[in-house]
């Protein structure tokens, strides 16, 4: 099951970092990882996820390509909100580790390109929230809504010696 917050409600009093450990993708470098626990008095989660509404500029070329204009206004209001999660983030992560590092801000170039390649979410929790069955294949937006649900689910932070920034991941709603 997920669980996710509206973006203008996060709150970044509310994340924690997990100890870090060592990438185990990676031998060459000293890469580190801390998972994100967002704790509230009424609810943990291991990672914090947001749905996102953006409104698609054309057609997808793929069928999980959401390729939309950044400075549509609703557009602008879910990267900005976006963009402030992860610099909040980042920033709670260098001052917890009291060490300065180049903060990397992927999530917010990625949404800048204006094109996002989403995966497909978990079919456990594709059904049911919303009355359609997502799990037997209905992708679709309900109400006629032209926006593109997307969720966005950040797990944690890396590091190496010299920078961090979060770890993220996109899927088709």
């Amino acid at each position: 099951m997920s669980f996710f917050i509206y973006p203008d409600r996060f709150d970044a009093t509310h994340v924690h970092f997990c100890p870090a450990t060592q990438n185990q993708h990676d031998d060459h470098t000293e890469s580190k990882f801390s998972r994100i626990v967002y704790s509230t008095p009424h609810i943990s989660l291991n990672s914090v996820g947001f749905i996102l509404h953006l409104t698609p500029s054309k057609p997808a070329y793929a069928k999980w390509v959401v390729s939309y204009d950044v400075d549509h206004p609703q557009n602008a209001a879910i990267i900005s909100q976006l963009r402030g999660i992860e610099c909040a983030i980042i920033d709670k992560y260098v001052h917890a580790i009291s060490e300065s590092r180049h903060r990397s801000h992927a999530l917010a170039d990625h949404l800048i390109s204006g094109c996002i390649k989403a995966y497909e979410h978990h079919a456990d929790s594709l059904s049911g929230l919303d009355g359609i069955d997502r799990a037997a294949g209905d992708h679709s937006v309900p109400d006629g809504d032209s926006a593109s649900q997307l969720i966005v689910s950040i797990f944690g932070v890396w590091e190496t010696p010299a920078e961090c920034g979060i770890t993220y991941k996109f899927a088709k709603w």
